[in-house]
């Protein structure tokens, strides 16, 4: 009782101290619960992501310490008893510009005949991906880029510079992959330098 009074009457007389002690105090608490919060958004964020991109595969073959996979080994996937799709991908980080505007993304190199054994991609408009070439967006995406089917992106290729791509469909945005962009795999070799080479293959049992 004694102290509390003692302590009252401190902050009486030291008003701005006081108040400076408070606001600190107010402060650190809350550059504690924002990180913490971010943290939290980033983690779930990065869990959709992999969903996103696993998909129904139960297992995936990679290359030993992150090397590509040569594509005959797809064939042995394949003929392995029990497996029930073994789904063909290319996998790289990217910037794609669109006039003023760019984005970080993820392009996936997908087979169009065999991708949806792994996930499901809903066309709300244009067209899906097909031996013609041409990259597929989330709409969402396209939205806030500006970008509409038709129009030509940019995507920067490390070695072979600046690629340009036609965007042919839009997909659903209900399927959170607004950091991915599809293309057929045979156009993800040429833009990447990757041919005959896969990032993984993701299995289906």
């Amino acid at each position: 009782m004694v102290l509390w009074k003692y302590s009252l009457r401190e902050m009486l007389n030291r008003r701005a101290r006081a108040a400076l002690t408070l606001l600190s105090i107010v402060i650190g608490v809350g550059i504690v619960v924002s990180a913490s919060i971010a943290t939290s958004t980033t983690r779930i964020a990065y869990r959709d992501m992999f969903a996103a991109v696993a998909g129904r595969a139960a297992l995936e073959v990679v290359g030993e310490a992150g090397t590509a996979v040569d594509q005959g080994v797809l064939e042995l996937v394949q003929q392995v008893p029990g497996v029930k799709a073994a789904v063909p991908l290319i996998q790289r980080m990217t910037v794609m510009f669109a006039g003023q505007q760019r984005a970080r993304l993820q392009v996936l190199g997908i087979d169009p005949e065999v991708h949806s054994a792994v996930r499901d991609c809903r066309i709300v408009e244009g067209r899906p991906l097909n031996e013609k070439g041409g990259v597929v967006l989330e709409e969402g995406l396209a939205r806030g880029m500006g970008i509409r089917v038709g129009d030509e992106v940019l995507f920067l290729a490390g070695r072979r510079g600046m690629q340009h791509v036609t965007v042919v469909g839009l997909m659903s945005s209900e399927q959170r992959m607004s950091s991915m962009v599809f293309m057929p795999l045979w156009q993800a070799e040429e833009v990447f330098g990757m041919e005959g080479q896969l990032s993984t293959i993701q299995v289906v049992l």
